[in-house]
This record gives structure tokens, C-alpha cells and sequence, in this order.
């Protein structure tokens, strides 16, 4: 019987709506795993992102302002952090592991600062509801986890930047000979993580 239930239509929606979060937080990982490094400072950045924009919602102004004054001041924290890792690692030439690992301690540190250790509560229905709501029949959780794979797709193979995460990734000196930028692909993979951490946790507040 338990079988049976597992494989009904609404548990299979339920499962992936859930996983929607993970699916995107994994795809920021990977990201800067494609570009040869490492950030393990993604599970705190995405809960500070997910706390800056929490407290905006939180503020005494109509949901029309502040959903999109949330969602904008989380996803600027989180690509602002995967930017600063980016940073640490490039010009203090020290391995990702190590900044990420410091930083990690850091945006856990600023989130307890920032909320106290409270639970981030009475945010507008609207922003609890966009997640679960559904769109053409499919969870909003799913579409949006759907849509950023898709995305993320796209730019890592159709798009120039994209191509020089993976290609640098691949083989370090090969890339290097054929002009690709170690800086500007280390950048740009740390901030497309960060900015999917960000999304991950607004999210996962929803």
C-alpha cells in the first residue's frame, strides 16, 4: 500500500517541489565546481541571503514593495558574498577551500547578528504563497526549480562566459593559451553560485 501511495501524483509533485530548493543550490556548487574551485560557504550564504530578504519583508509597507525589495536585497547578498569569495581567493591566492571555509563562519556569524537566532516569521501571503502555488498545473517551487536548470543550460553552453567556466574548468593551461581569463571566469562562477544560493533560500523562506 505504501508503494502505491508513493507513486501517486500529488506525493511525486510534493517530492519535487521540495527538492526544488536542492536542485538549485546544487547548481550553484556545481557552477564553481565546473570553473575548478570550491565554495563551501553556500549553505550559510544562502540562509544569510534568505535572512536579509526576510527582514525587508518584514517591513511596514505594502507586499507590492516589499516582495520585490526582498527578493532584490537577497539576491544582491548573495551574489555579493560568492563575489567576495571569489575576491579573497584571487588576490590573497589562497584555495577556495580555505576562504569559503573562514567565510562560512563569517555570513553565520552576520545572519545571528542580523535576526538575534529568531525565526523570520509574519512575511506577506503573498511571498508564502508563490511557492506553492501553481502555474498551468505545476507547483511553483518546480517550475521555478525547472527554469533555472534550464537557464543555467543555456548560459553554459550557448553563452561565451558560460563556455569559459567550463572550458576553464576542463584544463587550467589549455584555457590560458587561448586567452581565457582565470579572474574574470573565477568571478563570474562565484557570483552565479552566490546568486543561486540567494534564490535557493528565498525559496526555501517561501
Amino acid at each position: 500500500l505504501s508503494s502505491y501511495a508513493f507513486l501517486t501524483p500529488d506525493n511525486l509533485w510534493g517530492l519535487l517541489a521540495t527538492t526544488a530548493v536542492w536542485c538549485i543550490l546544487s547548481l550553484g556548487a556545481a557552477t564553481i565546481i565546473l570553473a575548478g574551485a570550491i565554495d563551501i560557504s553556500l549553505g550559510s550564504l544562502l540562509a544569510l541571503s534568505a535572512g536579509v530578504g526576510g527582514l525587508v519583508l518584514q517591513a511596514p509597507y505594502p507586499a507590492s514593495v516589499t516582495i520585490p525589495a526582498g527578493v532584490a536585497a537577497a539576491l544582491a547578498v548573495g551574489t555579493l558574498g560568492g563575489l567576495s569569495n571569489a575576491a579573497l581567493s584571487l588576490w590573497g591566492r589562497v584555495h577556495p577551500i580555505v576562504v569559503t571555509l573562514g567565510t562560512m563562519t563569517v555570513y553565520r556569524g552576520l545572519l545571528i547578528a542580523l535576526t538575534g537566532g529568531d525565526t523570520i516569521s509574519d512575511l506577506p501571503a503573498a511571498f508564502v504563497r508563490w511557492s506553492s502555488a501553481r502555474w498551468l498545473g505545476i507547483n511553483g517551487s518546480a517550475a521555478l526549480g525547472a527554469a533555472t536548470a534550464v537557464l543555467m543550460y543555456l548560459w553554459l553552453a550557448r553563452f561565451r562566459s558560460g563556455r569559459h567556466v567550463v572550458a576553464y574548468g576542463s584544463s587550467p593551461t589549455a584555457a590560458r593559451q587561448v586567452g581565457i581569463s582565470h579572474p574574470r571566469t573565477w568571478i563570474a562562477a562565484f557570483a552565479v553560485g552566490g546568486l543561486l544560493a540567494a534564490l535557493a533560500g528565498m525559496l526555501e523562506l517561501s
